[in-house]
């Protein structure tokens, strides 16, 4: 066929393959059930068409503010929890004046 393209035939492969399947879904059953049977179609045609989801850009950044976000967090969670200590340790006293 002259003029087809490599990218027409992925495209048309991929909407050809997806309509199949949609065919093959049950008409019945509630919105969940639908919403699952479609994502498995979507699942089982990306595979068939080689589909592999790429690292975002920006992924390396994200990682590395994670990665210090994470470091803050365990440097301060001690002061954190001796601080929550202190302070049910000095309700519990509060209670038991209370309560004496």
């Amino acid at each position: 066929m002259e003029g087809l393209t490599a990218k027409v035939f992925r495209t048309y492969n991929a909407s050809h393959t997806m309509a199949m399947e949609l065919k093959k879904m049950k008409p019945t059953g509630n919105l969940q059930d639908r919403i699952k049977d479609y994502n498995e179609a979507n699942r089982r045609v990306a595979i068939l068409c080689n589909h592999k989801r790429t690292i975002p850009a920006s992924h390396g950044t994200q990682m590395e503010k994670m990665t210090e976000k994470v470091s803050r967090f365990h440097v301060g969670a001690p002061k954190v929890c001796r601080q929550r200590l202190m302070y049910i340790t000095d309700q519990r006293s509060q209670i038991s004046e209370v309560a004496d």
